[in-house]
């Protein structure tokens, strides 16, 4: 809280203390943010503003990929563990929780070998998309920020999709990102294998988790073919290691 202390000096010091703490513990502060998370929450008199400011300062700290990779763990467990807190109103400090550990999470320093990660736990922060504007803004505010790597340019549009979601309704996914929901699914499925890609027709699950036909057999690439068969090559299998 003396991160945002009228006095300047104050506020230079606990900076210069977190500076000098992480250059000899690196591991400390990032330990430190989901209880951080909780204690900002229940203070009434922090505003928006004010947890943002913090919360930018002390996820800078968070720079290994392993650390953002378990952090992403940590966070998205949180929100799983906190969708009942949702059903409060839209301004209790139990609400107030679970839009700040969405911020963390879009605010951390999330490279492409993340958004696996990120998928990964979609079911558990789901519902908290689906019940709270300001949590799902701040997923939303993720995929632009890769929105010039057109190697995973169906990835981001899966999750420009998935982080739509209001409730009743969801953007319509085009018939490519269909064939993404179904690579990313059958990804997850043989992680840590590697193998030749092919090209092939495929079900998707989306949305409802209802299976669907892709359009026209929408090609798909598989695992065990002859890689000179590939027309079209994605790489999410490099991203998923």
């Amino acid at each position: 809280m003396l991160l945002k202390d009228q006095d300047d000096k104050i506020r230079d010091l606990v900076k210069l203390f977190l500076h000098e703490l992480h250059s000899k513990h690196n591991d400390t502060i990032y330990n430190l943010i989901p209880e951080a998370i909780n204690r900002l929450s229940e203070c009434e008199h922090f505003k928006v503003d004010d947890f943002e400011d913090i919360a930018k300062i002390l996820v800078k700290y968070v720079e290994k990929d392993k650390q953002i990779e378990m952090l992403l763990d940590k966070l998205c467990q949180k929100l799983s563990n906190s969708q009942s807190k949702l059903t409060s109103s839209p301004n209790s400090l139990d609400r107030k929780e679970v839009r700040n550990t969405a911020y963390t999470i879009s605010i951390l320093n999330i490279s492409e070998k993340h958004l696996p990660k990120l998928m990964d736990h979609y079911d558990k922060y789901k519902a908290c998309i689906q019940k709270d504007e300001h949590v799902r803004n701040s997923f939303k505010s993720i995929p632009p920020k890769f929105k010039k790597n057109n190697d995973i340019k169906d990835l981001i549009d899966l999750m420009e999709s998935k982080f739509s979601i209001d409730g009743t309704n969801q953007l319509p996914l085009s018939s490519e990102s269909k064939a993404v929901a179904e690579r990313f699914n059958d990804l997850k499925k043989r992680k840590g294998r590697r193998g030749n890609i092919a090209m092939a027709p495929a079900h998707v699950v989306v949305g409802n988790d209802q299976p669907m036909d892709l359009e026209d057999d929408e090609p798909m690439e598989v695992a065990g073919a002859d890689t000179n068969s590939v027309n079209r090559k994605r790489k999410f299998d490099d991203i998923s290691q």
